[in-house]
């Protein structure tokens, strides 16, 4: 059985997705496939892709070129035509480390299997220097308040789609904490302890208060505080988020 079925959703992702898909390819570990999944790109994202695997002379891909309405909706898509273990996904513009899987593998095995696992990595700019390093343990009170998982790169054991269901694809930016808030009680978290990949900064989720608004209404829809708590959690993490934004401008 395969071992690790790898997503990566991409629209208009020309600049990026050879480097994305490189530092898949050229893992330490093999037993893995890549599922692409394209919202019709009006570049050369696809023929970018097509043209990288075969020069690669790598097959174990599959490319799904449709419509959707958001990267939950395609990351739903692609879920139904993996075959790994785990599932993990990328945005087009994430890079993996050479040993990410191999970490990966090595870790699950002595843990007996675990639901979900997740690592640190760096954030980095279009020049490719690193600007801050996210990740760290687990904190169950803290992830009530708000997102302190890096979601981008870790691992899900499939078994946990059966279990949770699929993303919500109402959600535009906060699906993956809203998928992670369904389970975080009843399941363990678990954290691998090394920097795996590098993840280019200005995400969708980095600077938005959409984003927070949207986390909000997640965390009201699984009760993770009174709601008075929930509504000042998210004031404060929109004082913040506005500060950032002032700050980078500078």
């Amino acid at each position: 059985m395969i071992v690790f079925s790898i997503i990566v959703a991409t629209y208009n992702s020309s600049k990026s997705i050879a480097d994305c898909l490189n530092s898949i390819i050229q893992q330490e570990f093999s037993n893995f496939e890549i599922i692409i999944k394209d919202n019709n790109s009006k570049d050369d994202t696809v023929k970018i892709i097509k043209n990288l695997f075969q020069k690669k002379n790598f097959d174990k891909f599959n490319i799904i070129v449709s419509d959707d309405g958001s990267v939950y909706e395609a990351w739903n898509i692609a879920i139904k035509k993996t075959k790994g273990k785990y599932i993990m996904f990328l945005g087009s513009d994430d890079f993996l480390n050479k040993n990410a899987l191999k970490e990966y593998y090595n870790y699950v095995i002595s843990n007996n299997m675990p639901i979900y696992t997740y690592c640190r990595a760096h954030k980095v700019n279009s020049k490719n220097i690193i600007v801050n390093t996210i990740g760290s343990q687990f904190d169950k009170k803290l992830f009530k308040s708000y997102m302190c998982v890096v979601h981008t790169g870790s691992i899900h054991h499939r078994n946990i789609f059966n279990l949770y269901g699929f993303f919500d694809s109402n959600y535009k930016i906060a699906g993956d904490y809203e998928f992670l808030l369904r389970f975080y009680k009843f399941e363990k978290i678990y954290f691998l302890d090394q920097i795996l990949l590098k993840s280019m900064i200005g995400g969708l989720s980095e600077f938005s208060i959409k984003a927070q608004i949207e986390a909000m209404n997640a965390k009201i829809r699984h009760r993770t505080k009174k709601i008075l708590f929930i509504y000042l959690d998210t004031l404060f993490i929109i004082f913040k988020t506005i500060f950032k934004k002032i700050l980078k401008k500078i």
